[in-house]
């Protein structure tokens, strides 16, 4: 038996500061883009994310000591990502056309 496992390849990401659901506030958010699928939104104040209004807390489930350290590790690594970033929203949305028409 073979499986086999698709994921997007991300195109391009930009910044963006939107009110998070969780957070219940404004917050930075990372955004990917991906070719033929919807984009994910990274809350940077919660490390939540996104994606065609559902919401994937990777913290969630387990045990309080290994959530908190999960939590922990996701607000970082969206921070991360928030610094990384250098497109702008026009900048990514131009790579994601560029993108969709190879």
């Amino acid at each position: 038996m073979t499986i086999i496992v698709c994921r997007a390849s991300e195109v391009a990401r930009y910044r963006a500061i939107m009110r998070c659901p969780i957070c219940a506030t404004r917050r930075r958010f990372v955004v990917a883009l991906y070719g033929w699928y919807s984009p994910r939104f990274t809350c940077c104040g919660c490390g939540s994310d996104f994606e065609e209004g559902l919401v994937r807390q990777p913290w969630k489930g387990s045990r309080s000591v290994t959530r908190e350290l999960r939590r922990r590790a996701a607000i970082r690594q969206a921070k991360e990502s928030w610094d990384s970033v250098t497109m702008s929203r026009r900048e990514a949305m131009d790579a994601l056309v560029e993108d969709m028409r190879l």
